[in-house]
C-alpha cells in the first residue's frame, strides 16, 4: 500500500511535536475510545501507532488481560516507543515494523482497531479498510481520529494563511485534509455499521496549548521548507516573526482543522 508521504517525518524534533499534539488532543481520543468500548481484556490494534503515544494508554486501558498490537513503517518512532515499553516494564504492547497493508495479522484477531492521522497519507483508503475488517472479530469496532477540512489563522489577511496554502500548493497530493468527508461512505461500503461521528474543532489564541501545538507546526513546516529550499530565508523569517507577533495580539487566534472521531461496528 503506496502512501502519499509523511511532509515532516525526518524532522529531528517530529517526535516530541507529536507528543505535543497528542496531549492537546488526548480528551477527544479517550471519549473516542470510550464510545468504543475500550476495556480491560480486549485485543486492540493502533495502526500507524507513530512514536506509540496513544498505544501507551491503551496498553493500561487493556491491562494485562488485554493486548495492544502497535504497526508502523518508521523505525525511529518505533525505537521511540521501545524504549518507552523497556522504562515502563510494560508486557501487554507486541510492535510490529511494518507497513498496514503488509502487516501479517491473522482474521478475526483484533477487538478494536484504533487509526488516528492516517488515512489521510493513503491514496485507496478502501484497501486499509478492507484489512481492517478482516482483522476485526464480528462486533468489533474501528475507532478513526483523522481530518475533514483544514485549519486557518485570524485575521484572515496574516501572511500565516499564505504560508498554508503554500503547503499544500507544494506538497499537494502528500496528504488529503478532507478524507473523513468520504469516510462514512467507504465505511458503509466496506460492510461496515456508521455507530457514530463526532467533530471537535479546536481554538487557540494568546500563546495557549493549542496556539503553541499551531505553533510547533508551522516551525516544523518552515524547518521543511529551509531544508528543501522551498523557501529562501528572508521569506522563512518573515513567516517566523509573523507567528511570533500574532503569539502577542489578542484578536489573532488558530481555528483547527475539523477533525472528526469516527466509531464503526463490524456486524455479528
Amino acid at each position: 500500500m503506496a502512501g502519499r508521504g509523511y511532509v515532516l517525518h525526518s524532522l529531528a524534533n517530529e517526535i516530541e511535536r507529536l507528543g505535543f499534539q497528542h496531549d492537546v488532543l488526548a480528551e477527544g481520543f479517550r471519549a473516542l475510545w470510550l464510545r468504543g468500548g475500550i476495556t480491560a481484556g480486549l485485543q486492540v490494534l493502533d495502526a500507524g501507532c507513530g512514536p506509540g503515544y496513544a498505544s501507551l494508554e491503551l496498553a493500561k486501558l487493556v491491562g494485562d488481560t488485554g493486548k495492544v498490537t502497535a504497526v508502523d513503517f518508521s523505525r525511529q518512532y518505533l525505537q521511540h516507543l521501545r524504549q518507552q515499553i523497556a522504562a515502563a516494564a510494560i508486557n501487554n504492547i507486541t510492535v510490529i515494523e511494518s507497513d498496514l497493508a503488509r502487516t501479517p495479522l491473522p482474521d478475526a484477531c483484533c477487538d478494536v482497531v484504533f487509526v488516528k492521522f492516517v488515512l489521510l497519507f493513503i491514496p485507496d483508503i478502501s484497501k486499509v479498510l478492507e484489512k481492517f475488517y478482516r482483522v476485526l472479530r464480528p462486533g468489533g469496532r474501528l475507532l478513526i481520529s483523522d481530518y475533514a477540512g483544514g485549519g486557518n489563522f485570524s485575521p484572515p489577511d496574516t501572511p500565516l494563511n499564505e504560508l498554508l496554502a503554500f503547503l499544500g500548493q507544494r506538497y499537494e497530493g502528500r496528504a488529503d485534509v478532507e478524507v473523513g468527508r468520504v469516510l462514512p461512505q467507504a465505511l458503509i461500503a466496506q460492510g461496515f455499521h456508521l455507530t457514530s461521528i463526532v467533530p471537535e474543532v479546536q481554538i487557540g489564541r494568546l500563546g495557549d496549548r493549542v496556539w503553541q501545538w499551531a505553533a510547533m507546526f508551522v516551525s516544523s513546516v518552515l524547518d521543511r521548507f529551509e531544508d528543501d529550499g522551498d523557501l529562501p530565508p528572508v521569506q522563512v523569517d518573515k513567516y517566523r516573526q509573523e507567528l511570533a507577533r500574532l503569539a502577542t495580539d489578542p484578536t489573532a487566534f488558530y481555528a483547527s482543522s475539523l477533525l472528526l472521531h469516527c466509531v464503526a461496528t463490524k456486524p455479528c
